[in-house]
């Protein structure tokens, strides 16, 4: 299997960061693109999937971009249980909303390998036709930050205005090349809405490639790697608009073991 190349703005894309944070991760060193083309493009490969997942991890543990560069620099265990002891001692004299972040730090001090920046699934592929549906969108676009948030508005609207949901929440994930990363988040329904924030889209019909993500979303991006190449393998012209349907996750369980993601694209054109 060839190793495949992502420019930035896909690289950012299929892992959920911006594509201003990968240029500033560049920057200060903490991970560079695996090439450079003669005009100033940057190229990311999928080997470096689990390094930014590990960033990824790392971060939301608390730790600075600073810590973060030692340890991952450092390439030791001894190095990473020695931040890690000094955060749990730091996060837990701040605030007990860091227990999650504590318990994380001691999965991550307890590893004599880094297992878990890997992905341990296996993305089965699988071709399925899908009737088109209706979505209600929240308009205003938003960043990987911002995601939970605009869940919480989404559902709040349509609680307060009786809107039945017909299925899982959705991510719409843009993976074109874009200055910065964002994303659309959205609820399937069963009729038109047209306020201010809120408004209903159709999701097209058509034969569609999906693949499941089991666990937490830190290296989903290795998900959306298997369906990139997949297309490329079998010369699919697939959309751009990535859905990420979360079949189980935080409104079902306190795990991020079991969560259950589908990630899936529209085929274009087969040949």
């Amino acid at each position: 299997m060839n190793n495949k190349k992502y420019v930035i703005g896909e690289f950012a894309a299929i892992n959920q960061i911006s594509t201003r944070m990968l240029r500033h991760y560049d920057k200060i060193g903490l991970i560079k693109p695996s090439e450079r083309s003669s005009n100033g493009y940057r190229y990311y490969c999928e080997d470096q999937i689990d390094k930014i997942s590990k960033i990824k991890v790392l971060k939301n543990c608390k730790f600075s971009l600073e810590e973060i560069k030692n340890i991952i620099d450092s390439d030791n265990n001894e190095t990473l249980k020695f931040y890690g002891i000094n955060k749990i001692r730091e996060v837990s004299d701040i605030n007990d909303n860091y227990n999650n972040a504590i318990k994380n730090l001691r999965n991550l001090i307890g590893k004599e390998e880094e297992e878990g920046y890997s992905s341990t699934n296996i993305y089965e592929i699988s071709l399925t036709n899908k009737n088109s549906y209706k979505v209600l969108v929240f308009n205003e676009r938003v960043n990987e930050e911002q995601i939970e948030v605009a869940f919480t508005n989404i559902f709040n609207f349509i609680n307060n205005n009786n809107i039945v949901v017909k299925g899982s929440s959705i991510i719409l994930n843009f993976t074109s090349e874009m200055d910065d990363k964002y994303y659309k988040v959205a609820a399937q329904i069963d009729k038109e809405i047209d306020e201010n924030l809120y408004s209903t889209i159709t999701i097209a019909g058509g034969q569609y490639i999906s693949t499941m993500h089991y666990g937490g979303y830190n290296n989903i991006g290795h998900g959306y790697n298997s369906l990139i190449k997949y297309a490329e393998e079998n010369k699919y012209k697939i959309s751009t608009l990535f859905l990420e349907k979360y079949l189980v996750d935080s409104k079902y369980t306190y795990t991020e073991e079991e969560y259950i993601t589908e990630i899936s694209t529209l085929i274009l054109d087969i040949p």
